[in-house]
């Protein structure tokens, strides 16, 4: 962020303690349709002490932004002298206090790479960490979209845009930007898949074989929103899950698709495609007729559908199914044998 003070005539001095000064910023920073760069201006134009000045309850400028999730203004803030160790007034929260318990992940970590200490106790001895036990999941904080990701990125399957690997996590601009919430997700070693709370779909990463499901076999460096035909406008997707070269989805209707390389016949379509562009409903889904699908799992040569009280695979069979490696490749999904439980009688 690239606001200064150089060109600003203040009313004020470095050494300001004026409440009425801490209050404006205080206020200033929780208003959420203001972009960072505006609001960065208008603090450092309000006050010359802009970076330590407290308003009536003893916050700072860095409190609010750690609450608020202004991870940019922060940042700012902590490079223009804010101390990342002052407690506030009230509680004896530090900025990372505050971060952790309203759940803003991306201030967390800027407040950590800048030296935070992650153990440090407020007034009744809890420290930042510990706080993360109070958030909850229904809590709307309007920061569902800040999805973080760090690691390997050859593939561009981290969705950042290039190439880059990432030390530190960082977020995906796309799904910040559009303020898009994401519900699930699963990332592999070529390509990552994310599930909106709307039941949409994105992906990203190398395209080969049509593992994402776009109806292309191109790379995409960052995530694009992906059409799957479903049975009907009210079956929405309520899972995901990614293999090395296939991709599987979950209904709402207890449906799975599938889409990819399908050289073991891991898709679980019938008759066998070479490789599908695009997401299509696999066969024998009859057998799942009076179950229901919990879970899905996409590995790199088979794939798993885990319901109540049976476990259904499909793909290639060297024997970790359990069946006799004749079966192979299993075509559509076929329950595994399990064993009966065992009791003792008395």
């Amino acid at each position: 962020m690239s606001t200064t003070i150089g060109n600003h005539e203040y009313e004020c001095t470095k050494k300001c303690r004026l409440p009425s000064h801490g209050n404006a910023i205080t206020a200033a920073l929780t208003k959420r349709a203001i972009s960072d760069e505006l609001l960065a201006a208008y603090v450092a134009k309000l006050c010359r002490n802009f970076a330590e000045i407290l308003d009536d309850q003893g916050r700072s400028a860095l409190h609010l932004a750690a609450s608020v999730g202004r991870y940019a203004i922060a940042e700012w803030l902590i490079n223009h002298g804010a101390s990342i160790t002052l407690k506030d007034r009230e509680s004896g929260h530090t900025a990372l206090h505050r971060a952790m318990y309203y759940g803003c992940v991306g201030v967390a970590v800027v407040l950590l790479k800048h030296g935070a200490v992650i153990d440090v106790p407020d007034e009744d001895f809890v420290n930042p960490l510990q706080l993360c036990s109070n958030v909850h999941k229904d809590r709307d904080n309007g920061i569902g979209h800040e999805i973080m990701v760090w690691g390997k990125n050859r593939n561009y399957n981290l969705g950042v845009g290039n190439v880059e690997g990432k030390d530190t996590p960082d977020f995906i601009d796309y799904f910040r930007k559009n303020r898009i919430s994401i519900e699930r997700m699963s990332i592999n070693a070529y390509h990552s898949v994310f599930l909106g709370r709307d039941g949409e779909v994105y992906a990203t990463g190398h395209g080969m074989g049509g593992r994402l499901g776009n109806g292309a076999e191109h790379t995409v460096v960052h995530p694009i929103r992906i059409a799957v035909q479903t049975r009907g406008a009210e079956e929405r997707i309520v899972d995901v899950s990614t293999g090395k070269h296939h991709t599987l989805l979950l209904s709402s209707s207890n449906c799975i698709y599938a889409c990819g390389d399908n050289n073991h016949c891991q898709l679980g379509i019938k008759p066998p495609p070479e490789k599908q562009l695009t997401f299509k409903e696999i066969g024998g889904l009859h057998n799942f007729a009076d179950k229901k699908i919990k879970r899905i799992i996409a590995k790199d040569f088979h794939s798993i559908a885990v319901c109540d009280e049976d476990v259904f695979v499909w793909g290639l069979n060297v024997g970790q199914f359990g069946m006799k490696k004749e079966q192979n490749p299993v075509l559509t999904p076929k329950a595994i044998s399990l064993l009966p439980d065992v009791t003792n009688k008395q």
